[in-house]
Protein backbone atom coordinates (compact mmCIF):
# COMPACT_ATOMS: atom_id res chain seq x y z
CA UNK A 1 0.00 0.00 0.00
CA UNK A 2 1.35 3.41 -0.99
CA UNK A 3 2.19 5.73 1.87
CA UNK A 4 0.75 9.23 2.11
CA UNK A 5 0.89 12.10 4.58
CA UNK A 6 -1.77 10.47 6.79
CA UNK A 7 0.36 7.33 7.17
CA UNK A 8 2.82 8.91 9.60
CA UNK A 9 2.09 8.80 13.33
CA UNK A 10 5.29 10.06 15.00
CA UNK A 11 7.04 13.39 14.43
CA UNK A 12 10.74 13.57 15.40
CA UNK A 13 12.33 17.04 15.60
CA UNK A 14 16.04 17.83 15.99
CA UNK A 15 17.78 21.18 16.41
CA UNK A 16 21.24 20.34 15.02
CA UNK A 17 22.45 18.41 11.95
CA UNK A 18 24.50 16.11 14.22
CA UNK A 19 21.26 15.15 16.03
CA UNK A 20 19.47 14.51 12.73
CA UNK A 21 22.36 12.37 11.47
CA UNK A 22 22.19 10.09 14.51
CA UNK A 23 18.42 9.79 14.15
CA UNK A 24 18.48 8.88 10.44
CA UNK A 25 20.81 5.94 11.08
CA UNK A 26 18.08 4.34 13.20
CA UNK A 27 15.49 4.02 10.44
CA UNK A 28 14.67 0.35 9.86
CA UNK A 29 13.22 1.36 6.47
CA UNK A 30 13.61 4.56 4.48
CA UNK A 31 10.71 6.00 2.53
CA UNK A 32 10.72 8.27 -0.52
CA UNK A 33 9.86 11.91 0.02
CA UNK A 34 6.31 13.21 -0.34
CA UNK A 35 5.13 16.49 -1.89
CA UNK A 36 4.82 19.47 0.45
CA UNK A 37 2.65 22.58 0.30
CA UNK A 38 4.49 25.81 -0.61
CA UNK A 39 3.96 27.10 2.93
CA UNK A 40 5.96 24.20 4.41
CA UNK A 41 9.67 25.05 4.31
CA UNK A 42 10.81 22.01 6.33
CA UNK A 43 13.06 19.32 4.88
CA UNK A 44 11.86 15.86 5.93
CA UNK A 45 13.34 12.40 6.28
CA UNK A 46 10.69 9.66 6.16
CA UNK A 47 10.97 6.08 7.29
CA UNK A 48 9.89 3.31 9.62
CA UNK A 49 11.13 2.45 13.11
CA UNK A 50 9.83 -0.90 14.31
CA UNK A 51 6.16 -0.86 13.19
CA UNK A 52 5.75 2.93 13.18
CA UNK A 53 6.06 5.38 10.31
CA UNK A 54 8.16 8.32 11.47
CA UNK A 55 8.77 11.76 9.95
CA UNK A 56 11.94 13.64 10.96
CA UNK A 57 12.85 17.29 10.54
CA UNK A 58 15.71 19.53 11.64
CA UNK A 59 15.66 23.21 12.52
CA UNK A 60 17.23 25.53 9.91
CA UNK A 61 21.01 25.77 10.30
CA UNK A 62 21.99 28.59 12.61
CA UNK A 63 18.38 29.38 13.54
CA UNK A 64 17.80 27.79 16.91
CA UNK A 65 15.57 28.42 19.91
CA UNK A 66 11.91 28.21 20.84
CA UNK A 67 10.50 30.20 17.91
CA UNK A 68 12.26 28.11 15.28
CA UNK A 69 11.13 24.89 16.96
CA UNK A 70 7.53 26.09 17.01
CA UNK A 71 7.58 26.91 13.29
CA UNK A 72 9.01 23.51 12.34
CA UNK A 73 6.48 21.67 14.52
CA UNK A 74 3.51 23.64 13.18
CA UNK A 75 4.48 23.00 9.58
CA UNK A 76 5.10 19.33 10.29
CA UNK A 77 1.73 18.78 11.99
CA UNK A 78 -0.03 20.62 9.17
CA UNK A 79 1.61 18.60 6.38
CA UNK A 80 1.30 15.29 8.27
CA UNK A 81 -2.16 15.49 9.92
CA UNK A 82 -2.08 11.89 11.18
CA UNK A 83 0.65 12.53 13.77
CA UNK A 84 -0.23 11.27 17.24
CA UNK A 85 2.62 13.05 19.01
CA UNK A 86 6.02 14.63 18.62
CA UNK A 87 9.48 13.86 19.98
CA UNK A 88 12.02 16.63 20.53
CA UNK A 89 15.34 14.78 20.53
CA UNK A 90 18.84 16.17 20.83
CA UNK A 91 21.50 17.49 23.20
CA UNK A 92 21.29 19.57 26.36
CA UNK A 93 23.21 20.83 29.35
CA UNK A 94 23.03 18.50 32.33
CA UNK A 95 22.79 19.22 36.04
CA UNK A 96 25.25 17.03 37.98
CA UNK A 97 23.57 15.92 41.20
CA UNK A 98 26.78 14.91 42.90
CA UNK A 99 25.15 14.62 46.33
CA UNK A 100 23.19 11.62 45.04
CA UNK A 101 25.56 9.42 43.07
CA UNK A 102 22.77 7.13 41.80
CA UNK A 103 21.17 10.13 40.05
CA UNK A 104 24.40 11.88 39.08
CA UNK A 105 23.98 13.20 35.54
CA UNK A 106 27.16 12.67 33.50
CA UNK A 107 28.19 13.57 29.97
CA UNK A 108 26.63 11.14 27.51
CA UNK A 109 23.68 10.36 29.79
CA UNK A 110 20.06 10.86 28.71
CA UNK A 111 17.41 13.00 30.41
CA UNK A 112 13.71 12.46 29.65
CA UNK A 113 11.23 15.20 30.54
CA UNK A 114 8.33 13.56 32.38
CA UNK A 115 5.59 15.11 34.55
CA UNK A 116 6.66 16.08 38.05
CA UNK A 117 4.02 17.35 40.47
CA UNK A 118 2.10 20.04 38.55
CA UNK A 119 4.69 20.35 35.77
CA UNK A 120 4.38 18.58 32.45
CA UNK A 121 8.02 17.58 32.08
CA UNK A 122 9.36 20.81 30.58
CA UNK A 123 9.32 24.18 32.33
CA UNK A 124 9.69 27.29 30.20
CA UNK A 125 11.72 30.22 31.49
CA UNK A 126 12.96 33.64 30.48
CA UNK A 127 16.55 33.91 31.60
CA UNK A 128 17.26 37.52 32.50
CA UNK A 129 19.41 40.40 31.44
CA UNK A 130 22.87 39.02 32.17
CA UNK A 131 24.44 35.88 33.57
CA UNK A 132 25.70 37.86 36.54
CA UNK A 133 22.22 39.17 37.28
CA UNK A 134 20.90 35.62 37.41
CA UNK A 135 17.30 36.67 36.82
CA UNK A 136 15.11 33.63 36.16
CA UNK A 137 11.40 33.97 35.42
CA UNK A 138 9.34 30.83 35.00
CA UNK A 139 6.83 31.49 32.23
CA UNK A 140 4.97 28.20 31.90
CA UNK A 141 5.09 24.44 31.59
CA UNK A 142 4.57 22.07 28.69
CA UNK A 143 1.37 20.03 28.56
CA UNK A 144 1.69 16.44 29.72
CA UNK A 145 2.87 14.03 27.02
CA UNK A 146 0.28 11.54 25.71
CA UNK A 147 -0.44 8.44 27.77
CA UNK A 148 0.95 6.16 25.07
CA UNK A 149 4.36 7.77 25.58
CA UNK A 150 4.20 7.85 29.38
CA UNK A 151 3.17 4.19 29.58
CA UNK A 152 6.03 3.30 27.21
CA UNK A 153 8.40 5.23 29.48
CA UNK A 154 7.14 3.21 32.46
CA UNK A 155 7.75 0.00 30.52
CA UNK A 156 11.33 1.01 29.70
CA UNK A 157 12.04 2.02 33.28
CA UNK A 158 10.92 -1.38 34.51
CA UNK A 159 13.23 -3.11 32.01
CA UNK A 160 16.20 -1.00 33.11
CA UNK A 161 15.54 -1.92 36.73
CA UNK A 162 15.89 -5.54 35.62
CA UNK A 163 19.08 -4.79 33.69
CA UNK A 164 17.36 -5.39 30.34
CA UNK A 165 17.67 -1.96 28.72
CA UNK A 166 18.77 -1.85 25.07
CA UNK A 167 20.21 1.66 24.79
CA UNK A 168 23.79 0.33 24.67
CA UNK A 169 23.03 -2.07 21.80
CA UNK A 170 21.21 0.58 19.78
CA UNK A 171 23.97 3.09 20.44
CA UNK A 172 26.54 0.62 19.12
CA UNK A 173 24.47 0.33 15.93
CA UNK A 174 24.97 4.06 15.36
CA UNK A 175 28.69 3.94 16.16
CA UNK A 176 29.32 0.98 13.83
CA UNK A 177 27.75 2.86 10.94
CA UNK A 178 29.45 6.14 11.82
CA UNK A 179 32.46 5.97 14.20
CA UNK A 180 32.36 9.75 14.67
CA UNK A 181 29.61 9.13 17.26
CA UNK A 182 31.97 7.28 19.61
CA UNK A 183 32.23 8.35 23.24
CA UNK A 184 35.24 10.54 24.12
CA UNK A 185 35.56 8.41 27.27
CA UNK A 186 35.22 9.15 31.00
CA UNK A 187 38.68 10.73 31.12
CA UNK A 188 37.24 13.59 29.05
CA UNK A 189 34.27 14.09 31.40
CA UNK A 190 35.43 17.13 33.39
CA UNK A 191 33.08 18.68 35.98
CA UNK A 192 34.29 22.05 37.27
CA UNK A 193 33.82 22.94 40.93
CA UNK A 194 30.97 25.47 40.95
CA UNK A 195 32.11 26.86 44.30
CA UNK A 196 35.56 27.85 43.03
CA UNK A 197 36.69 31.43 42.44
CA UNK A 198 34.72 32.70 39.40
CA UNK A 199 37.67 34.91 38.41
CA UNK A 200 39.90 31.90 37.80
CA UNK A 201 40.41 30.88 34.14
CA UNK A 202 38.48 27.76 33.19
CA UNK A 203 41.64 25.71 32.79
CA UNK A 204 42.69 26.64 36.34
CA UNK A 205 39.42 25.68 38.03
CA UNK A 206 39.47 22.61 40.30
CA UNK A 207 37.76 19.52 38.89
CA UNK A 208 35.25 17.57 40.99
CA UNK A 209 36.13 13.99 41.86
CA UNK A 210 33.29 11.52 41.30
CA UNK A 211 33.07 7.75 41.75
CA UNK A 212 33.86 5.61 38.74
CA UNK A 213 30.86 3.97 37.12
CA UNK A 214 30.74 0.22 36.65
CA UNK A 215 29.45 0.54 33.08
CA UNK A 216 30.15 2.87 30.17
CA UNK A 217 26.53 2.68 28.94
CA UNK A 218 24.55 5.92 29.28
CA UNK A 219 22.38 6.29 32.36
CA UNK A 220 18.81 7.50 31.81
CA UNK A 221 17.31 10.10 34.15
CA UNK A 222 13.69 11.22 34.40
CA UNK A 223 12.44 14.60 35.58
CA UNK A 224 12.09 18.26 34.66
CA UNK A 225 13.85 19.91 31.72
CA UNK A 226 14.16 23.71 31.60
CA UNK A 227 13.78 25.35 28.20
CA UNK A 228 14.47 29.02 27.53
CA UNK A 229 15.55 31.74 25.19
CA UNK A 230 19.23 31.75 26.20
CA UNK A 231 21.89 29.23 27.08
CA UNK A 232 22.82 28.62 30.69
CA UNK A 233 26.63 28.87 30.87
CA UNK A 234 27.27 29.48 34.54
CA UNK A 235 27.79 26.63 37.03
CA UNK A 236 26.71 28.49 40.16
CA UNK A 237 23.55 29.80 38.51
CA UNK A 238 22.85 26.33 37.12
CA UNK A 239 23.00 24.75 40.57
CA UNK A 240 20.85 27.45 42.19
CA UNK A 241 18.13 27.13 39.56
CA UNK A 242 18.27 23.34 39.56
CA UNK A 243 17.83 23.22 43.33
CA UNK A 244 14.92 25.67 43.25
CA UNK A 245 12.99 24.07 40.38
CA UNK A 246 14.28 20.47 40.57
CA UNK A 247 15.78 20.70 37.07
CA UNK A 248 17.91 17.96 35.48
CA UNK A 249 18.71 19.56 32.14
CA UNK A 250 18.73 22.91 30.30
CA UNK A 251 17.99 23.39 26.60
CA UNK A 252 16.63 25.99 24.15
CA UNK A 253 13.92 24.56 21.89
CA UNK A 254 11.22 22.57 23.70
CA UNK A 255 9.39 25.56 25.18
CA UNK A 256 8.39 26.54 21.64
CA UNK A 257 6.21 23.42 21.47
CA UNK A 258 4.34 23.93 24.74
CA UNK A 259 1.28 25.74 23.34
CA UNK A 260 0.93 23.86 20.05
CA UNK A 261 -2.58 22.42 19.88
CA UNK A 262 -1.82 19.46 17.63
CA UNK A 263 1.69 18.51 18.74
CA UNK A 264 1.76 16.89 22.20
CA UNK A 265 5.41 16.17 22.80
CA UNK A 266 8.03 14.31 24.84
CA UNK A 267 11.49 15.86 25.18
CA UNK A 268 14.61 13.65 25.24
CA UNK A 269 18.09 15.10 25.71
CA UNK A 270 21.57 13.62 25.59
CA UNK A 271 23.95 15.46 27.91
CA UNK A 272 26.78 17.15 26.00
CA UNK A 273 27.93 19.65 28.66
CA UNK A 274 27.21 20.76 32.22
CA UNK A 275 25.62 24.15 31.44
CA UNK A 276 28.75 25.80 32.84
CA UNK A 277 31.58 27.97 31.54
CA UNK A 278 33.33 24.99 29.94
CA UNK A 279 31.19 24.73 26.78
CA UNK A 280 33.10 22.26 24.59
CA UNK A 281 31.53 20.41 21.65
CA UNK A 282 33.53 17.22 22.08
CA UNK A 283 30.60 15.29 23.57
CA UNK A 284 27.89 16.50 21.19
CA UNK A 285 27.99 13.57 18.70
CA UNK A 286 27.89 10.88 21.39
CA UNK A 287 25.20 12.71 23.39
CA UNK A 288 23.07 13.09 20.26
CA UNK A 289 23.48 9.38 19.50
CA UNK A 290 22.54 8.39 23.06
CA UNK A 291 19.34 10.45 22.92
CA UNK A 292 18.45 8.94 19.53
CA UNK A 293 19.14 5.40 20.80
CA UNK A 294 16.82 5.86 23.78
CA UNK A 295 14.14 7.31 21.50
CA UNK A 296 14.22 4.26 19.22
CA UNK A 297 13.88 1.98 22.24
CA UNK A 298 10.93 4.08 23.43
CA UNK A 299 9.19 3.88 20.05
CA UNK A 300 9.60 0.10 20.04
CA UNK A 301 7.53 -0.09 23.25
CA UNK A 302 4.42 1.50 21.71
CA UNK A 303 1.90 -0.86 20.04
CA UNK A 304 1.03 0.25 16.52
CA UNK A 305 -2.72 -0.10 17.09
CA UNK A 306 -2.48 2.17 20.12
CA UNK A 307 -1.35 5.07 17.94
CA UNK A 308 -4.13 4.41 15.46
CA UNK A 309 -6.68 4.63 18.26
CA UNK A 310 -5.00 7.71 19.72
CA UNK A 311 -5.04 9.43 16.36
CA UNK A 312 -8.80 8.88 16.15
CA UNK A 313 -9.63 9.94 19.69
CA UNK A 314 -7.19 12.68 20.69
CA UNK A 315 -6.56 16.29 19.77
CA UNK A 316 -10.20 17.00 19.03
CA UNK A 317 -12.16 20.00 20.23
CA UNK A 318 -15.40 18.46 18.95
CA UNK A 319 -16.63 15.35 20.79
CA UNK A 320 -17.56 12.30 18.76
CA UNK A 321 -21.18 11.75 17.78
CA UNK A 322 -21.49 8.91 20.27
CA UNK A 323 -20.11 11.04 23.07
CA UNK A 324 -22.47 13.89 22.18
CA UNK A 325 -25.41 11.50 22.28
CA UNK A 326 -24.34 10.40 25.75
CA UNK A 327 -23.71 13.78 27.33
CA UNK A 328 -25.31 16.44 25.16
CA UNK A 329 -26.40 19.52 27.12
CA UNK A 330 -25.36 18.02 30.46
CA UNK A 331 -24.07 20.82 32.72
CA UNK A 332 -21.30 19.00 34.54
CA UNK A 333 -20.78 20.41 38.02
CA UNK A 334 -17.77 20.37 40.29
CA UNK A 335 -17.30 17.56 42.74
CA UNK A 336 -16.96 18.59 46.35
CA UNK A 337 -13.31 17.56 46.03
CA UNK A 338 -11.17 16.84 43.00
CA UNK A 339 -9.78 13.32 42.75
CA UNK A 340 -6.55 12.11 41.13
CA UNK A 341 -7.36 10.24 37.94
CA UNK A 342 -5.33 7.31 39.26
CA UNK A 343 -8.29 6.56 41.57
CA UNK A 344 -9.94 5.30 38.36
CA UNK A 345 -13.48 4.88 39.67
CA UNK A 346 -15.01 4.68 36.18
CA UNK A 347 -17.30 1.65 36.02
CA UNK A 348 -17.52 1.27 39.80
CA UNK A 349 -20.61 1.25 42.01
CA UNK A 350 -20.94 3.76 44.81
CA UNK A 351 -23.48 4.86 47.41
CA UNK A 352 -21.97 8.29 47.92
CA UNK A 353 -22.24 10.64 44.98
CA UNK A 354 -20.20 13.28 46.79
CA UNK A 355 -17.26 11.01 47.49
CA UNK A 356 -17.25 8.18 44.92
CA UNK A 357 -14.32 6.42 46.62
CA UNK A 358 -15.70 6.31 50.17
CA UNK A 359 -18.15 3.43 49.78
CA UNK A 360 -17.67 1.80 46.43
CA UNK A 361 -17.43 -1.54 44.66
CA UNK A 362 -15.44 -2.15 41.48
CA UNK A 363 -14.43 -5.01 39.22
CA UNK A 364 -10.83 -6.24 39.62
CA UNK A 365 -9.88 -4.56 36.32
CA UNK A 366 -11.05 -1.10 35.18
CA UNK A 367 -12.63 -0.60 31.74
CA UNK A 368 -10.23 -1.07 28.84
CA UNK A 369 -9.57 1.62 26.24
CA UNK A 370 -11.85 -0.15 23.76
CA UNK A 371 -14.74 0.05 26.25
CA UNK A 372 -14.50 3.82 26.64
CA UNK A 373 -15.06 6.96 24.61
CA UNK A 374 -12.22 9.40 25.28
CA UNK A 375 -12.08 12.97 24.01
CA UNK A 376 -9.05 15.12 24.76
CA UNK A 377 -8.57 18.83 24.23
CA UNK A 378 -4.81 19.32 24.21
CA UNK A 379 -4.33 23.09 24.10
CA UNK A 380 -4.43 25.50 27.02
CA UNK A 381 -7.97 26.81 27.53
CA UNK A 382 -10.62 27.64 30.11
CA UNK A 383 -13.55 25.51 31.20
CA UNK A 384 -16.80 27.15 32.29
CA UNK A 385 -18.81 24.88 34.54
CA UNK A 386 -22.48 25.55 35.19
CA UNK A 387 -23.55 24.79 38.74
CA UNK A 388 -27.20 25.70 38.36
CA UNK A 389 -29.70 22.98 39.30
CA UNK A 390 -31.14 21.11 36.37
CA UNK A 391 -33.15 18.18 35.17
CA UNK A 392 -31.39 16.10 32.59
CA UNK A 393 -32.58 13.32 30.33
CA UNK A 394 -29.32 11.57 31.14
CA UNK A 395 -28.30 10.35 34.55
CA UNK A 396 -25.92 13.00 35.85
CA UNK A 397 -25.54 13.97 39.45
CA UNK A 398 -24.73 17.69 39.51
CA UNK A 399 -22.57 18.22 42.57
CA UNK A 400 -22.18 21.82 43.70
CA UNK A 401 -19.25 23.36 45.43
CA UNK A 402 -19.52 25.64 48.43
CA UNK A 403 -20.34 29.28 47.68
CA UNK A 404 -23.05 30.86 45.59
CA UNK A 405 -24.94 28.02 43.86
CA UNK A 406 -25.93 30.29 40.98
CA UNK A 407 -22.40 31.46 40.14
CA UNK A 408 -20.64 29.58 37.37
CA UNK A 409 -17.02 28.59 37.78
CA UNK A 410 -14.13 29.06 35.37
CA UNK A 411 -11.08 26.80 35.46
CA UNK A 412 -7.89 27.59 33.59
CA UNK A 413 -6.32 24.34 32.40
CA UNK A 414 -3.54 23.06 30.17
CA UNK A 415 -5.62 20.17 28.88
CA UNK A 416 -9.00 18.60 29.57
CA UNK A 417 -10.55 15.23 28.92
CA UNK A 418 -13.83 13.37 29.13
CA UNK A 419 -14.09 9.61 29.48
CA UNK A 420 -17.32 7.61 29.30
CA UNK A 421 -18.33 3.98 29.11
CA UNK A 422 -19.43 3.09 25.59
CA UNK A 423 -22.15 0.75 26.84
CA UNK A 424 -22.91 1.16 30.52
CA UNK A 425 -25.75 -1.40 30.39
CA UNK A 426 -23.45 -4.17 29.17
CA UNK A 427 -20.80 -3.18 31.71
CA UNK A 428 -23.31 -3.24 34.55
CA UNK A 429 -24.81 -6.58 33.52
CA UNK A 430 -21.32 -8.08 33.44
CA UNK A 431 -20.78 -6.79 36.98
CA UNK A 432 -24.02 -8.47 38.04
CA UNK A 433 -22.69 -11.90 37.08
CA UNK A 434 -20.15 -11.74 39.91
CA UNK A 435 -21.21 -13.11 43.27
CA UNK A 436 -19.33 -10.51 45.29
CA UNK A 437 -20.98 -7.68 43.31
CA UNK A 438 -24.44 -9.12 43.95
CA UNK A 439 -23.66 -9.51 47.63
CA UNK A 440 -22.38 -5.93 47.90
CA UNK A 441 -25.49 -4.49 46.24
CA UNK A 442 -27.85 -6.54 48.39
CA UNK A 443 -26.05 -5.44 51.52
CA UNK A 444 -26.52 -1.77 50.63
CA UNK A 445 -30.11 -2.34 49.57
CA UNK A 446 -31.34 -4.50 52.45
CA UNK A 447 -29.27 -3.46 55.43
CA UNK A 448 -28.44 0.15 54.68
CA UNK A 449 -31.26 1.24 52.34
CA UNK A 450 -28.60 3.10 50.37
CA UNK A 451 -29.08 4.33 46.84
CA UNK A 452 -26.53 2.83 44.47
CA UNK A 453 -25.01 4.57 41.46
CA UNK A 454 -22.83 3.34 38.60
CA UNK A 455 -20.07 5.77 37.57
CA UNK A 456 -20.48 5.91 33.78
CA UNK A 457 -18.25 8.89 32.99
CA UNK A 458 -16.00 11.61 34.31
CA UNK A 459 -14.28 14.77 33.24
CA UNK A 460 -10.71 15.60 34.15
CA UNK A 461 -8.18 18.34 33.63
CA UNK A 462 -4.43 18.94 33.62
CA UNK A 463 -2.98 22.19 34.84
CA UNK A 464 0.12 24.12 35.80
CA UNK A 465 -1.30 26.54 38.36
CA UNK A 466 -4.99 25.73 38.32
CA UNK A 467 -7.33 28.34 39.74
CA UNK A 468 -11.00 27.84 40.47
CA UNK A 469 -12.61 31.26 40.34
CA UNK A 470 -16.10 32.62 40.86
CA UNK A 471 -17.45 34.47 37.85
CA UNK A 472 -17.35 37.84 39.64
CA UNK A 473 -13.85 37.31 41.06
CA UNK A 474 -10.70 38.38 39.24
CA UNK A 475 -8.07 37.87 41.89
CA UNK A 476 -8.08 34.08 41.98
CA UNK A 477 -8.86 34.12 45.70
CA UNK A 478 -11.10 31.05 45.56
CA UNK A 479 -8.40 28.65 44.41
CA UNK A 480 -8.45 24.87 44.25
CA UNK A 481 -4.91 23.46 44.22
CA UNK A 482 -4.29 19.88 43.12
CA UNK A 483 -1.54 17.94 41.37
CA UNK A 484 -1.43 16.10 38.05
CA UNK A 485 -4.59 15.06 36.23
CA UNK A 486 -7.65 15.72 38.37
CA UNK A 487 -11.24 14.47 38.05
CA UNK A 488 -13.62 17.34 38.70
CA UNK A 489 -17.01 16.00 37.53
CA UNK A 490 -18.64 12.58 37.48
CA UNK A 491 -21.56 11.14 35.56
CA UNK A 492 -23.77 8.50 37.21
CA UNK A 493 -26.71 6.22 36.46
CA UNK A 494 -28.78 5.09 39.39
CA UNK A 495 -29.32 1.36 39.93
CA UNK A 496 -32.96 0.31 40.29
CA UNK A 497 -34.01 -2.95 41.96
CA UNK A 498 -37.16 -5.06 41.75
CA UNK A 499 -37.97 -8.02 43.96
CA UNK A 500 -40.10 -10.80 42.49
CA UNK A 501 -41.22 -14.36 43.11
CA UNK A 502 -39.86 -17.14 40.98
CA UNK A 503 -43.30 -18.26 39.88
CA UNK A 504 -44.08 -14.80 38.49
CA UNK A 505 -41.47 -14.90 35.71
CA UNK A 506 -40.49 -17.37 33.03
CA UNK A 507 -37.26 -19.35 32.97
CA UNK A 508 -35.73 -17.15 30.26
CA UNK A 509 -35.86 -14.10 32.50
CA UNK A 510 -34.11 -15.96 35.28
CA UNK A 511 -31.22 -16.61 32.90
CA UNK A 512 -30.49 -12.91 32.47
CA UNK A 513 -27.20 -11.70 33.85
CA UNK A 514 -28.87 -9.06 36.01
CA UNK A 515 -31.31 -11.44 37.75
CA UNK A 516 -30.46 -13.74 40.66
CA UNK A 517 -31.77 -15.38 43.79
CA UNK A 518 -31.10 -13.41 46.93
CA UNK A 519 -27.93 -14.34 48.75
CA UNK A 520 -29.44 -13.46 52.14
CA UNK A 521 -31.27 -16.26 53.94
CA UNK A 522 -33.80 -13.90 55.53
CA UNK A 523 -35.42 -13.54 52.11
CA UNK A 524 -36.58 -17.17 52.25
CA UNK A 525 -35.40 -20.23 50.35
CA UNK A 526 -35.96 -21.20 46.74
CA UNK A 527 -38.87 -23.51 47.54
CA UNK A 528 -40.96 -20.73 49.09
CA UNK A 529 -43.10 -19.50 46.18
CA UNK A 530 -44.82 -16.82 48.26
CA UNK A 531 -41.65 -14.89 49.10
CA UNK A 532 -40.05 -12.35 46.78
CA UNK A 533 -36.60 -13.80 47.01
CA UNK A 534 -35.38 -13.01 43.47
CA UNK A 535 -33.84 -9.72 42.49
CA UNK A 536 -33.49 -7.82 39.21
CA UNK A 537 -31.08 -4.88 38.92
CA UNK A 538 -31.23 -2.35 36.07
CA UNK A 539 -29.86 1.09 35.33
CA UNK A 540 -32.28 3.97 35.44
CA UNK A 541 -32.40 5.95 32.22
CA UNK A 542 -33.27 9.21 33.95
CA UNK A 543 -32.28 10.24 37.46
CA UNK A 544 -34.31 13.42 37.36
CA UNK A 545 -34.16 16.48 39.58
CA UNK A 546 -35.48 14.72 42.66
CA UNK A 547 -32.52 12.37 42.62
CA UNK A 548 -29.90 15.03 42.04
CA UNK A 549 -27.43 15.11 44.88
CA UNK A 550 -26.06 18.46 46.03
CA UNK A 551 -23.27 19.43 48.38
CA UNK A 552 -24.67 21.14 51.48
CA UNK A 553 -23.83 24.83 51.41
CA UNK A 554 -21.40 25.77 54.17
Amino acid sequence: MALNHDSYRIGWICALPIEMAAARILFDERHPSLPQPPTDTNSYALGKIQSHNVVMACLPSGVYGTTSAAVVAKQMSSTFPGLSFGLMVGIGGGVPLISRSSSDVRLGDVVVGIPQNSLGGVVAYDYGKTIADGTFLRTGSMNHPPWSLLTAVSNIRSLYLLGQGRIGDILNQIIVECPDFRSPGPDHDQLLDASSDPDLPVDKRPVMQRPTRSSDAPHVHYGTIASGNRLIKHAKTRDELAAKYDILCFEMEAAGLMDLENFPCLVIRGISDYADEFKAKEWQPYAAAAAAAYTKELISMIPRDQLREEARNSVSNTPSAEACATSSSIPYGLLHQVFPVEDNFLGSLTTNALWPRQNFHALPAPPSQSQCIVNVQQRSHTIKISVASHTSSSAIVDIKRRGDPDVDRTIRVDRSSSCMLKNSNDWFEEMCTRRNTRKWMEKQLIRSSERIYLVVGFRSLWHRDISLIQADSHDGSNSLPCLGEAVYAVQYREVKFRWFRRRDVDAARLQRRNCWQSLFTDRGDESDDEVENYLEATLNEDIGEASTTEVPQT
